[in-house]
C-alpha cells in the first residue's frame, strides 16, 4: 500500500535527514481525482457554500472522542520532568561540591536522571544522609511520574485545540455518510476537483488521507528522541501521524482531511476553498429546500446531479437534477474549438498534417479564418490510465479525424509512405483506420457509416 510508504518517509524523517518532501510527493501521486463534503441544508453549510469556504474545527469538536488522540509513554513524560528539576536538585542539596560535573551529565542522559545521580553520592558521605538523599530522589521521580500522567492528557487536549481539520470523502454515494452528515438524504455533497488545483494550493497541499487502525499511533520514535536528547533527531511532522490514524470502524467513510497546525489554540473559522465543480441533492430533498441551494448553483454556473435509489440493490445513484419537471440549466460548451499538442518541430509537424491528410495550417493572424470542419459527430471519450488503446503507453491523447471514403485516404497515405492499418471489422457505426504521425501521436481515420 502506497500508505505503508507514506507513513514510513514521515516516520523515518528528522531535522537533519529530511523526508517529509519525499512523503508529501508520494501523497500528491495517489490524491483522489475528486473529494466531497456532505452538508445539511442549513444557514451555515449554505453559507460556506454560497462564499467558497469550509469550517476548520478543532478535533475537541468531533463525535469521536479518539479522533487525533494518541498514546505517549508516560515513563518517558517522567524522564523529562526529571531532567527539568535536576539541577535544582542537585544545587539544594549541594551535590556539585562532591559529584564530578561529568557524572551530574550522565545522570542528566539517564531514563531516572534523580535515582541516578544519588548513585553517585560517595561511599565516604554519611550513610544517614546518603538514605535521606535517596528517600528525597525517590520521592520527586514517584512526583515526577504522578504528573507526567496528568500532563500528557494535558497536553493532548491543549495540543488538539492548535490543530484545525476539515474532513472530506473520496466518495459521493455513501448510504451511511448520506444519513449520518447530510440530514437522512434530506442535505446535499459538494464535489471539489483536485486535479484542477496546482500542487502548492492550500486546500491540496494540507489534504491528507486518513489511515484506519484498531490501535491509537503511538508516538514513540518521537518520545524515545527527545528523552535521549537526541534533538538533531527530532522532526515536527510526527505528531501529523496521530491526526491521521483513526478507528477503523470509520472506514467506509474514506476520509481525506485537510490539516492546518497553528502554534497556539485557534478558534474554529471558515477557509478560502475552491469552487464546487458540481453538488449533489439527497435522494430525499425537497423542492422548498432546493431553492436557495438552486440559485447559488446557477449564480456559480454549478453542475447540479440528485441522488436517486437504485430499483434492485442498495445503492445510489446520481442524476441530471430535474426540478418543476425543469431540469436545471447548465452552460455548455458548442464544440471543439481547438486541438494543442507539443511537437518537436511544431512546423514540420504542421506540414505533414496538411500534405498528407489535408488539415489546414492556423493562421498567422486573425485575418484569416482556422480550419472550417464540415459538421458530424464528435466522440469525446476519457479512457483508463491503464488503456492500451492508443498503442503507445507514453501517449497520453489520440486524435480521430472523420473521412469521406477511407480507402481513398488510407492509399493516398501509403502512397506517401505512411503506414497505415486497416480495421477489417465494419462496424455499425462504421470503418476504422490506424496510423502514427511523425512525432509518434497515435490517430485514427474513421468514415462513419452511410
Amino acid at each position: 500500500m502506497w500508505t505503508d510508504d507514506f507513513i514510513a518517509c514521515l516516520e523515518k524523517s528528522t531535522t537533519a535527514q529530511p523526508s517529509v518532501q519525499e512523503a508529501l510527493a508520494i501523497k500528491d501521486r495517489h490524491l483522489p481525482k475528486r473529494i466531497y463534503k456532505y452538508r445539511r441544508v442549513c444557514p451555515n453549510h449554505i453559507s460556506n457554500f454560497r462564499s467558497d469556504t469550509v469550517r476548520l474545527s478543532s478535533p475537541e469538536s468531533f463525535n469521536d472522542p479518539y479522533d487525533c488522540w494518541l498514546t505517549l509513554a508516560d515513563d518517558m513524560v517522567a524522564t523529562l520532568i526529571e531532567r527539568r528539576v535536576l539541577d535544582a536538585f542537585v544545587k539544594a542539596n549541594k551535590l556539585q561540591n562532591v559529584i564530578p560535573q561529568t557524572q551530574i551529565d550522565n545522570a542528566r542522559k539517564s531514563v531516572e536522571p534523580l535515582k541516578t545521580i544519588v548513585q553517585f553520592v560517595p561511599e565516604s558521605t554519611n550513610s544517614a544522609a546518603r538514605s535521606k538523599l535517596r528517600r528525597k530522589a525517590e520521592f520527586y521521580s514517584s512526583k515526577a511520574r504522578d504528573i507526567a500522567n496528568n500532563k500528557v492528557v494535558s497536553i493532548l487536549h491543549e495540543w488538539r485545540k492548535m490543530v484545525k481539520l476539515c474532513s472530506f470523502s473520496a466518495a459521493n454515494d455513501s448510504l451511511l455518510m448520506w444519513g449520518h452528515y447530510s440530514d437522512n438524504h434530506t442535505g446535499f455533497c459538494l464535489e471539489y476537483d483536485i486535479e484542477e488545483l496546482n500542487a502548492d494550493h492550500p486546500f491540496r497541499k494540507n489534504l491528507y488521507p486518513v489511515i484506519y487502525s484498531n490501535q491509537l499511533y503511538y508516538l514513540r520514535l518521537w518520545a524515545e528522541k527527545l528523552v535521549a536528547l537526541n534533538h538533531p533527531q527530532l522532526t515536527d511532522m510526527l505528531p501529523l501521524l496521530s491526526m491521521i490514524h483513526k478507528f477503523e470502524g470509520w472506514k467506509y467513510e474514506e476520509e481525506w482531511r485537510m490539516i492546518f497546525e497553528y502554534g497556539v489554540a485557534t478558534d474554529d473559522h471558515n477557509q478560502p476553498a475552491p469552487k464546487p465543480s458540481r453538488i449533489f441533492l439527497g435522494s430525499k430533498m425537497n423542492n422548498k429546500k432546493s431553492q436557495e441551494l438552486l440559485a447559488v448553483c446557477e449564480q456559480k454556473k454549478i453542475a447540479v446531479d440528485q441522488m436517486r435509489l437504485a430499483d434492485d440493490r442498495f445503492e445510489l445513484l446520481p442524476e441530471p437534477f430535474k426540478g418543476g419537471g425543469k431540469e436545471v440549466r447548465v452552460e455548455k460548451v458548442n464544440g471543439i474549438g481547438g486541438l494543442f499538442f507539443r511537437a518537436r518541430d511544431p512546423v514540420a509537424l504542421g506540414q505533414w498534417y496538411l500534405d498528407h491528410i489535408g488539415v489546414p495550417l492556423t493562421p498567422s493572424n486573425y485575418k484569416e479564418l482556422p480550419w472550417q470542419q464540415e459538421a458530424g459527430p464528435t466522440a469525446f471519450s476519457p479512457f483508463p490510465e491503464i488503456t492500451d488503446y492508443f498503442g503507445d503507453p507514453n501517449k497520453t491523447w489520440m486524435v480521430n479525424f472523420r473521412v469521406s471514403d477511407l480507402d481513398a485516404m488510407v492509399a493516398q497515405l501509403r502512397n506517401a509512405g505512411t503506414s497505415v492499418e486497416v480495421d477489417e471489422q465494419h462496424y455499425p457505426n462504421g470503418r476504422f483506420a490506424r496510423l502514427k504521425d511523425p512525432d509518434g501521436n497515435p490517430i485514427q481515420l474513421w468514415e462513419p457509416k452511410g
